[in-house]
């Protein structure tokens, strides 16, 4: 089958060409009519939640979740036909774990409950190979209160009290309960545990001599560089993408992010609950500048990396002017020497001992090294039902308190020239938000419901500069309260409809 098309000559006159069918699907697929590939991208993910065997429970108390995600990405600059091309990747590591802890180990402090109400104390059960009747129970007291019976005169008590005595828990297994009851409320009292660590890596190349976009490589059954970066690179897991094109100033480009959280929840009493969080990340950022000589060898000839670190804080203020854990500015100031061989080590180890509420703990063997690194906990609690209270029933249909408190401290970090870790900046902020809350819902009103909330907030912030010395501090307090009124029910006749329309008659929102 042959087709006509209009072209054009050498003197840009019009002509016919005629093709075959095949020289045009040859054309297709060579890729020439398609033109010539300027961006490719490509995303893969893959999660998982696996199912743990059912022994003791295990698949109902534990979920676990585990993620990889990767995103490839391949672009051309036509305006640079030689070291245009560059070729980079973006991944994320995710993996959590969820424990129901309080109802995998509430088997271990369950009472075992006896329906035989003629057993006691050991454990004693009526008639033959354990078949006990009502007949035989009673049978079993009525002997056991004539034994008790004929011995008053030893102890001077009757038979019922005696009975008594003997039915009741020995010290031993009182103080043995005591004990159950404290180790289940300090470490098994907790509703769930949680586990979450997440990863992301992105790393990009340029300056890549072979001319593929990377497609045969991933799909196909052999790889070569001229098709572009390989499968391993594709997926994100090398830093290879390929040869480099000649006489080049190129430039590599890493970063890496790790976040860790911990969180669990517990009652502390009825209607109260307490949630505990603890937050670690730490990151990097590299790049590496590279020069190209005609054959495309490569020589690296600068590298610049720098990092970050925050976590979780625990810095108690001083209250009413009593300075109980004896951590601030004035404790930096008494921790901080300047004729210490390294003065600017020396003042970023005491802005964070200075601060922290608990520092002797950095001064424990095991933890000396990865003490700056631990996540310290910041908590939230709530206090519902306080309507059920007297002097409350009748002033609100419900009432709610809550406190809250926030904390971090953040790094900032480089490698200089001599490859010594140098930081450069330090930060810590803590507060309260609120440091007392109170969230009320009063009786329906005029046919609609009014709601309010009033809280207290704090928040204090300290950034040290290490060059200059010196502590800038920042602090803020606000009471902020709202109060919102709605009504449902107005009806609005339209095209020989009744309509029902929600009124929100006013909000307040007032800070200070």
């Amino acid at each position: 089958m042959l087709t006509r098309q209009i072209g054009i000559d050498e003197n840009e006159n019009p002509i016919e060409i005629e093709r075959s069918e095949s020289e045009i699907w040859n054309e297709i697929f060579s890729g020439v009519l398609f033109g010539t590939d300027y961006d490719f991208k490509q995303t893969f993910d893959i999660t998982t939640k696996p199912t743990l065997p059912s022994f003791w429970n295990l698949n109902n108390n534990f979920n676990i979740s585990l993620g990889y995600s990767v995103s490839y990405n391949w672009s051309n600059n036509f305006t640079q036909p030689i070291v245009g091309r560059s070729a980079g990747w973006s991944n994320r590591i995710n993996a959590g774990i969820n424990i129901r802890w309080k109802s995998l180990f509430d088997p271990l402090f369950k009472e075992a409950v006896s329906d035989d109400p003629g057993q006691r104390g050991g454990g004693r059960t009526g008639g033959r190979g354990g078949r006990g009747t009502a007949r035989n129970t009673q049978r079993e007291r009525d002997v056991d209160q004539e034994i008790a019976q004929a011995d008053t005169a030893s102890n001077g008590q009757t038979g019922e009290e005696q009975l008594e005595d003997d039915d009741s828990p020995s010290t031993i297994s009182v103080g043995f309960s005591y004990l159950k009851a404290a180790i289940q409320y300090v470490f098994f009292d907790y509703d769930q545990i949680r586990f979450n660590f997440s990863q992301t890596n992105s790393f990009s190349s340029s300056g890549l001599a072979g001319e593929g976009t990377g497609f045969n490589n991933f799909w196909g059954f052999s790889e070569s560089y001229a098709k572009g970066p390989t499968r391993g690179f594709m997926l994100g897991f090398s830093y290879d993408a390929g040869p480099r094109a000649p006489n080049g100033n190129l430039r590599d480009n890493f970063a890496q992010k790790n976040n860790f959280d911990f969180s669990t929840s517990r009652p502390l009493w009825e209607g109260a609950k307490i949630d505990i969080n603890w937050k670690v990340g730490w990151g990097i950022n590299k790049s590496t500048t590279i020069e190209t000589d005609e054959d495309g060898t490569v020589m690296i000839t600068n590298i610049n990396s720098s990092g970050t670190l925050d976590r979780t804080f625990l810095s108690v203020p001083s209250f009413l002017f009593f300075d109980f854990f004896d951590n601030g500015i004035g404790k930096v100031a008494s921790l901080y020497n300047p004729n210490a061989d390294n003065p600017n080590e020396n003042l970023s180890n005491a802005f964070v001992e200075g601060f922290e509420t608990f520092p002797w703990l950095a001064k424990v063997p095991l933890l000396k090294e990865v003490m700056k690194y631990l996540p310290r906990p910041n908590w939230n609690i709530t206090w519902s039902g306080l309507e059920k209270i007297s002097f409350l029933k009748d002033i609100a249909q419900r009432v709610q308190l809550r406190h809250a408190y926030t904390s971090k401290y953040t790094e900032g970090w480089k490698i200089d020239p001599d490859g010594d870790k140098q930081i450069q900046t330090q930060k810590i902020s803590y507060g309260f938000s609120p440091l007392l809350g109170i969230s009320l819902t009063l009786p329906e009103m005029f046919g609609g419901n009014m709601t309010g909330s009033i809280q207290y907030n704090t928040m204090s912030n300290y950034d040290l500069g290490t060059t200059s010395r010196n502590i800038t501090e920042g602090f803020s307090k606000d009471i902020s309260f709202t109060a919102s009124y709605s009504k449902s029910g107005f009806e609005i006749p339209l095209f020989g409809l009744s309509l029902q329309k929600r009124y929100r008659n006013f909000t307040i929102l007032y800070n200070k």
